[in-house]
């Protein structure tokens, strides 16, 4: 499924991912969330971002394409799957001291499980040079209507609370605070006091005739 928006630089495209994709998605969400990773896989840039491209992900990953290049993404999880083995991704890439720091840094940070009426959107992001022209709006746009074809009734997300943008995109877009998480443990790592999780009802698809 695609949909396509006008930006600044021509037509953007929201896909799928392909395997061919995945760089370039590992070296978005090493830019976009370097203060979250960087307690994790340590300051290395294209180390973090080899890592990003290689660990597997939760669910099925978007992305969105302009000017020949993917300039955001998105994972959208439909349905609860068992937990995935990064060990071997992190002794790859780490030494091994680093590899089990890594490993207890991703465990504290957790994952999110839908249930079978929920859709979960993680991993949300858009290059800094992309902000503002809608590709945000149109990814969120897309995760609500796969999750609406795939039978769920809402979608939800996690959102640190001081993310202003990001609560009002999600905002304008139906979703509302459910509970907020406070974070005492991952406040001195990674500077979020709290999480705030957000969900949008989507409905169900109209009937077939």
């Amino acid at each position: 499924m695609s949909d396509q928006v006008c930006g600044a630089e021509g037509l953007v495209r929201v896909r799928p991912a392909r395997d061919s994709d995945r760089r370039a998605v590992g070296h978005l969400l090493a830019v976009v969330f370097a203060d979250k990773f960087a307690p994790v896989f340590g300051c290395d840039h294209d180390r973090t971002a080899a890592i990003l491209a290689d660990l597997p992900p939760a669910g099925t990953v978007y992305v969105a394409e302009g000017a020949g290049q993917v300039v955001g993404t998105f994972t959208l999880v439909l349905d609860e799957r068992p937990p995935a083995p990064v060990w071997p991704v992190l002794r790859r890439h780490l030494r091994l001291g680093a590899a089990v720091r890594a490993f207890l840094l991703l465990e504290l940070l957790g994952t999110s499980r839908p249930d079978r009426h929920t859709a979960l959107v993680e991993a949300v992001a858009v290059l800094p040079e992309w902000r503002g022209r809608g590709v945000g709006r149109r990814m969120m746009a897309e995760a609500l209507a796969e999750a609406r074809r795939a039978g769920r009734q809402r979608v939800g997300l996690y959102v640190v609370e001081g993310n202003h943008p990001a609560v009002h995109l999600y905002t304008s877009l139906g979703f509302r605070v459910q509970a907020t998480h406070r974070l005492f443990w991952a406040r001195p790592v990674f500077g979020a006091r709290r999480v705030l999780y957000m969900t949008a009802e989507v409905g169900l698809p109209p009937p077939r005739r």
